[in-house]
């Protein structure tokens, strides 16, 4: 059975090399997803790709929505719009440390000068979506972008890391199910953007409010359907820590923000607002659906009233009260 988690890969339009969407786009175009989905199901013999932006692959009413696959061509011509070019790999002069060298002579991708760099982000206790992180950066390195992979700890890599801009892009997991206006908002939504304060300090008398770990930044620029440059945040102050964005993109399209909005108030139907924002979700060419998850469940004959149905937590463990051991 399916369950509710999916697995998707997400590029960060705020970093320098990743805001023209036709880059975006491109590196997208590059990952072969069947392949990246067939890691992911690891030995489980029937894979589930996702293919479209907000519902998934177990939610009522989804039908793939994704866009026919690019091909290499294709891509390469997006990059070289661009501004990029490959260049030749000559072996007899020096690599610059750290950047991985494509093999068999493929060149490397630059724009004057400069290598195409990614860096992809995931949970190093996540062994799947590290496999799937290396296969993909194994795919970009083919083609010649200098793809890397960054394994790191969970809080780090979506608290530090994410405010401070140290990955280009993250391969995890993000919950399935639920309220599907509550999810697009918090994926997609203008002010999921925006960073906020968690404080940890203990209650008590204070002379003056604590101060917000932004208060003394300058205001970055409101987000618009390109990447925005954001302003790293001071240091947060005693007793604070700083919430990740919820929208790890850095970018949303404020054309459609006011169906989001009415989405989640209740005045359009989700159904119709999905269908007339999915095409434009997936031109920002952001987020890559892979795969949902899947596992095997089984009850022996010893036990009767089980439900093998649903989601695992409420499908069929939320009913054990009517299990009954079968009589010997």
């Amino acid at each position: 059975i399916v369950t509710p988690r999916v697995m998707q890969l997400t590029l960060r339009a705020q970093q320098p090399a990743l805001a023209d969407s036709q880059v975006r786009k491109a590196i997208l175009g590059l990952l072969d997803v069947d392949l990246l989905a067939s890691v992911g199901a690891g030995d489980d013999n029937t894979v589930t790709l996702a293919q479209a932006q907000v519902r998934s692959p177990s939610d009522p009413g989804y039908v793939p929505t994704a866009p026919p696959a690019m091909t290499k061509e294709g891509a390469l011509t997006l990059l070289a719009d661009a501004g990029y070019q490959v260049q030749p790999v000559e072996t007899t002069s020096p690599t610059t440390p750290g950047t991985p060298v494509p093999e068999n002579n493929r060149g490397r991708i630059t724009k004057d000068g400069v290598p195409l760099t990614l860096v992809l982000g995931v949970a190093a206790n996540d062994p799947t979506a590290v496999a799937v992180a290396n296969t993909a950066a194994d795919q970009l390195r083919n083609v010649g972008i200098a793809a890397s992979v960054s394994a790191l700890d969970p809080v780090a890599l979506y608290g530090d890391a994410l405010i401070n801009n140290r990955v280009d892009a993250v391969v995890g997991w993000h919950q399935a199910g639920g309220d599907l206006a509550t999810s697009l908002a918090s994926r997609y939504g203008c002010p999921a953007l925006e960073a906020t304060a968690v404080s940890t300090a203990t209650t008590g008398p204070t002379s003056s409010p604590s101060p917000s770990p932004t208060s003394n930044a300058p205001v970055p620029p409101r987000p618009t359907t390109t990447a925005t440059p954001t302003t790293p945040s001071p240091a947060p102050e005693a007793g604070q820590l700083v919430q990740a964005h919820r929208n790890i993109t850095g970018m949303c399209d404020r054309s459609i923000q006011s169906k989001i909005d009415a989405a989640l108030d209740g005045t359009e139907d989700i159904g119709e607002v999905i269908n007339a924002v999915e095409p434009r979700l997936w031109n920002m060419s952001t987020v890559l659906p892979i795969l949902q998850d899947t596992t095997i469940v089984a009850a022996g004959p010893s036990v009767q009233n089980v439900s093998l149905s649903g989601a695992v937590p409420v499908g069929i463990v939320g009913d054990a009260g009517k299990w009954v051991k079968a009589p010997q």
